[in-house]
């Protein structure tokens, strides 16, 4: 069985820069590493679902078999209103452990939020919609940070906020040199590299 076990939860309408952006640095730290990560794609309805863009992705597997996992990616999209969260949703979320890190993105919180799990937590989401997620529960602590953690439930907005916070928490879980080795493959241009600045110029985790 691999070391890192990530669930990645898609719902319809999700945002493939922010899967990208939670996702690639990961990869960067398995194949930089040799660290065994592995990640399994699954959706609420278990059906294949369309990106904002019109990408189709299908499920690795079935929800209710997904599993216990290290991490686990709750990427929602424009449909987020769209009824309640589902059971199988619910079922799952309910049984990860305490040391599973949920990391709800975009408009992941709305979901979480929905069943009751960030009740007098804080958290954020996409920053077009942080007054009506405040007015929708009054009992989540909405701030307008770029991303939030707290406890086990992570949550961020925008797909930058999104780069954010993995390298935030591939620093906790992998070290420091490994996020900054994920985060340099993607943030720093070869202007940066050739020209006057250098990579340790340019912060990549903010807190």
């Amino acid at each position: 069985m691999p070391d890192f076990n990530v669930t990645i939860l898609l719902s319809g309408s999700f945002s493939n820069m922010v899967l990208a952006c939670l996702l690639e640095p990961l990869r960067v730290v398995r194949d930089c590493t040799g660290a065994e990560i592995c990640w399994k794609i699954a959706t609420e309805a278990d059906t294949e679902v369309s990106s904002s863009s019109g990408i189709k992705v299908s499920p690795d597997i079935r929800l209710a078999d997904a599993g216990p996992a290290d991490l686990v990616f709750l990427i929602s999209g424009d449909e987020f209103r769209e009824g309640d969260a589902s059971t199988a949703l619910r079922r799952y979320l309910s049984s990860l452990t305490r040391d599973c890190t949920i990391i709800a993105a975009d408009t992941g919180a709305w979901k979480l939020a929905m069943l009751g799990h960030l009740d007098g937590r804080s958290a954020t989401l996409h920053w077009q919609l942080l007054d009506e997620f405040a007015e929708t529960f009054p009992k989540v602590r909405v701030l307008s940070d770029r991303f939030v953690k707290d406890g086990r439930f992570w949550t961020c907005g925008s797909a930058s906020a999104a780069l954010d916070l993995i390298l935030n928490y591939i620093g906790d879980r992998f070290g420091q040199a490994a996020a900054f080795d994920a985060g340099a493959m993607f943030l720093h241009d070869n202007a940066r590299r050739s020209g006057a600045s250098g990579p340790e110029e340019f912060p990549l985790i903010a807190e």
